[in-house]
């Protein structure tokens, strides 16, 4: 026993030990793999005077680059701009192709890296809070996106001439107008003047996508999407864009040019979303709405810091989702499945199981989640509007977390209960998968709707149900083996709307009148409409692809008047909910 005991502690005393050592080794590593070059003061002393010596030499377009205490670099020079007491340097490693530097260096602080993606090595500069300055030999996947998968331009059937002007109406989405944050998804091209820290300091003249309206609202509607659950508006529309602070803000040039990166089918700067400076992400996969939406999001998603997901058997850096299953992660190579989610690492083999929703919504970027929409428990439940049919008014929702759920309550007078709640967009895709709730009045669950097929999103409930008052919840749901090409609940949030129908005979409804009286005059017009109405509405102006353009209200038996003069030609529709019916009113613009 007294031999047991001894030998018991003189193990655990040796564990410790060995865990002591392999910390000591693993800092001590981390140590020697970061080079010190003195206080930020000496190194900018320093870089001044080297270089004043290659200006003496007629080779002021050089600058010699320490990556370690007994190795440099030589960088050549593109763009500088020099202060008193600053240095900003662009530029490339001197007869090495496909490298990149940039050092931005004050006083008492260093910032700036250099990239060899040839070799797949980089290296970064920084400094800390005491103003000392150190280089590092880091993983190249850290500073930069590489490698990223392109989709053949062959796929683009529906493309237009990319001198072709975009429908003026696409240059106006908003996903989340007044959100903390912001992202410009840029079609109709960019130019980005020399001293950016793309194309090694030159300046870029990016053309617009090419792209279809068709494939630009889709793409749009798929980024929207993947960020629908945090406090963020994806855009289309500049001036929106430039109205954010620049470090609430980054822009994605969607576009053919490939300057910032050749051969690439996206790239971007590692966690570079509040950076103070103008350093966009690129999309180049424009052959289908899908590719380029998939690929913003996913750009996008490094600018918030995360990481790629790929797997460790078989080794590859980007996972795309196994063949004939519907799932695939927004940081690996998602634009080939139908389902595309944020990530923990759930599937066989990952090699990433850092928590992208958590990294997005962390309070360094300044987002967040949004604001949750719906009560979560049927004392908070939004109570629906039947029409005087016993048809559910559409509702909107998302569902941010994978712990959110929208409670709803309705009264019935007894009978078939029928609701939807629908996910799906037009080109049939979606995040949410949906699973319907069903609640009696004290809040007893009686029943569970959704499809275990992981390809089918949409919640449909049917149930013939004795009068009283109901409630139902929307959720999130995971589908299939999270491990071989299904998924958990974790990624499975997102938009939805629920509408149906609710047995009533007259209970609580409004009735419907079919006399409204409702004119539009001149129509069609190229510059102002009046619209008359026998009654107050609120009016939606909708464009020829189901666009809301704006939302504005009429009075009862005034002449109220809209200026059309800024919208394209064509069709538009003004749209009303009058007494639990949708009525649209169609007016031309010349």
């Amino acid at each position: 026993m007294l031999l047991a005991i001894i030998k018991k502690k003189y193990m655990k005393k040796n564990y410790i030990f060995l865990l002591l050592l392999v910390l000591t080794v693993f800092f001590s590593n981390v140590a020697v793999s970061q080079t010190s070059l003195g206080t930020c003061s000496s190194f900018i002393s320093n870089l001044k005077k080297g270089l004043e010596v290659s200006a003496g030499r007629n080779e002021n377009k050089n600058v010699l680059l320490q990556i370690a205490d007994s190795k440099n670099f030589v960088g050549k020079i593109n763009y500088k701009e020099s202060g008193a007491l600053s240095e900003f340097l662009v530029g490339e490693i001197k007869n090495v192709s496909g490298s990149s530097f940039y050092l931005r260096v004050m006083e008492k602080s260093l910032e700036g890296h250099i990239i060899l993606k040839k070799t797949n090595e980089a290296y970064k500069y920084s400094s800390d809070v005491q103003g000392n300055a150190y280089v590092s030999k880091v993983d190249i996947n850290s500073l930069i996106c590489v490698d990223y998968a392109t989709i053949s331009q062959k796929e683009a059937k529906t493309a237009k001439n990319g001198s072709a002007a975009i429908n003026s109406d696409l240059l106006k989405l908003e996903s989340l107008p007044g959100g903390t944050g912001c992202i410009l998804l840029d079609f109709d091209g960019h130019t980005m003047p020399a001293g950016n820290l793309w194309n090694n300091g030159g300046a870029i003249y990016a053309l617009p996508s090419g792209m279809s309206d068709a494939f630009i609202l889709q793409a749009f509607e798929v980024v929207a999407e993947d960020y629908r659950p945090f406090n963020l508006n994806i855009t289309t529309n500049e001036a929106v864009f430039n109205a954010y602070p620049k470090t609430k803000r980054k822009r994605v040039v969607i576009t053919p040019t490939d300057t910032a990166g050749p051969g690439e089918g996206g790239i971007a700067f590692i966690g570079s979303f509040t950076w103070d400076t103008d350093a966009p992400a690129w999309c180049f996969n424009i052959a289908t709405g899908k590719a380029a939406g998939e690929t913003a999001s996913h750009e996008i998603g490094h600018l918030f810091s995360l990481k790629h997901d790929g797997r460790t058997s078989p080794k590859e850096e980007y996972f795309a989702g196994l063949n004939n299953t519907a799932w695939g992660p927004i940081m690996g190579t998602s634009f080939v499945r139908p389902v595309s989610h944020w990530s923990k690492g759930e599937y066989s083999g990952a090699n990433n199981t850092e928590n992208d929703l958590a990294i997005i919504s962390d309070k360094s970027w300044g987002v967040g989640y949004r604001i949750d929409d719906y009560g979560d428990n049927i004392a908070s439940a939004f109570n629906l509007t039947l029409s005087s049919e016993g048809e559910i008014i559409k509702r909107d929702g998302v569902i941010e977390k994978e712990s959110d759920k929208d409670f709803f309550s309705f009264t019935t007078s007894g009978g078939d209960v029928s609701i939807e709640a629908n996910t799906v967009n037009k080109w049939g895709t979606g995040n949410l998968h949906i699973l319907i709730q069903l609640y009696n009045s004290e809040g007893i669950e009686i029943g569970q709707y959704w499809d275990s097929d992981p390809y089918y999103l949409d919640g449909f409930m049917f149930a013939d149900l004795p009068a009283g008052k109901y409630f139902v919840s929307i959720s999130g749901v995971g589908a299939g083996d999270k491990a071989w090409g299904g998924y958990s609940a974790y990624g499975s949030i997102g938009s939805y709307s629920i509408s149906g129908t609710v047995p009533n005979h007259n209970l609580n409804t409004v009735s419907f009148d079919k006399n409204l009286n409702f004119v539009i005059y001149p129509n069609p017009s190229n510059k102002i409409i009046t619209i008359k109405s026998d009654h107050d509405a609120i009016l939606n102006l909708i464009n020829a692809l189901g666009i809301t353009i704006k939302t504005f209200k009429v009075t009862a038996n005034v002449e109220d008047t809209l200026n059309v003069e800024n919208l394209s030609s064509g069709v538009y529709f003004l749209s009303e909910m009058s007494k639990g019916k949708f009525i649209t009113h169609k007016f031309v613009r010349k």
